[in-house]
């Protein structure tokens, strides 16, 4: 069947997901690399490379054979969703070395406490001072880890 088939039979705010899903069937690599997975072949004049059009026409790859006896098949990647993901991982890290810091040296001015923590994960990713300072004010907020200094405002104590 073409591409323009399976979409019609797909839900509209499916296609990007199908479109990759159907370049990773028909010209990806297994998840680790090792190997070419063609299980869908497209049709002669159809378009060459990874982009797959509305008229190429998608058949099932019956000469394909794995060399492992076990694989994953490629999944496609949304990007957006890998940004958010990123974003969630990044922000419990920075909120982890936060803690850390402050943990260790109890109280610290706001800008001595931005310095520790890009520090500490420059390894890792180099977070921005907006970053940190949004995620400290609303650790502040919640209270659980961080307050504010009854003398100093400017100053951030760990709650232990």
């Amino acid at each position: 069947s073409t591409w323009g088939e399976l979409a019609v039979l797909s839900q509209p705010h499916a296609m990007p997901e199908l479109v990759r899903s159907l370049i990773g069937l028909s010209n990806g690599k297994d998840s680790q690399g090792r190997f070419k997975v063609n299980i869908l072949t497209k049709g002669e004049g159809d378009s060459e490379g990874s982009k797959i059009r509305e008229t190429d026409t998608l058949t099932l790859n019956t000469a394909f054979t794995a060399k492992v006896p076990k694989f994953k098949l490629p999944v496609g990647v949304d990007k957006a969703t890998i940004a958010v993901k990123i974003d969630q991982d990044r922000k419990m890290t920075i909120l982890a070395a936060v803690v850390r810091v402050m943990k260790a040296r109890k109280s610290l001015s706001r800008p001595e406490l931005e310095t520790a923590v890009i520090e500490q994960l420059a390894s890792f990713f180099v977070p921005s001072p907006q970053q940190i300072r949004m995620h400290v004010e609303e650790m502040v907020r919640e209270g659980e880890y961080l307050r504010l200094d009854a003398k100093d405002s400017k100053i951030i104590v760990y709650v232990s």
